[in-house]
C-alpha cells in the first residue's frame, strides 16, 4: 500500500537540504519506490511531503541512503507522519497500482 510522509527538520535550511540531496547521489532520479518529493522552507526549518509505494521502499532508503547522509551533513532525524495514500491524481490520470 502507497504510504504518504510528512518529513519536518527543525533547523534545517536550505544549504543543508541541497547538501543533504548532494549527499544522496541520485541525480535527478528518485531512490526505487518513491514516487513524489516536495520540499520547501517552515518558519523553523525544513519540510518535506514525500509518496512511496510502501512503508518498506521508505524503510530501504532510510537504511541505504538517508540515515548515513543525514548523519554526515550534521542534521538529526526529522519529525515524521505517515498515512496511507488512499488515491493519488495526476495531470496524467491516476496512476496503475505498484506490483
Amino acid at each position: 500500500m502507497a504510504i504518504a510522509m510528512l518529513l519536518e527538520w527543525s533547523g534545517m535550511d536550505e544549504a543543508k537540504y541541497l547538501a543533504l540531496v548532494d549527499r544522496l547521489a541520485l541525480g535527478d532520479r528518485m531512490f526505487p519506490g518513491a514516487m513524489t518529493h516536495v520540499a520547501g522552507p517552515t518558519d523553523d526549518g525544513w519540510r518535506v511531503v514525500d509518496v512511496w509505494d510502501s512503508h518498506e521502499a521508505f524503510d530501504r532508503f532510510w537504511e541505504e541512503k538517508l540515515q548515513e547522509a543525514s548523519g554526515h551533513v550534521g542534521i538529526q532525524a526529522p519529525s515524521v507522519s505517515v498515512w496511507p495514500v488512499f488515491t493519488i491524481r495526476t495531470p496524467q490520470g491516476v496512476p496503475e497500482p505498484q506490483q
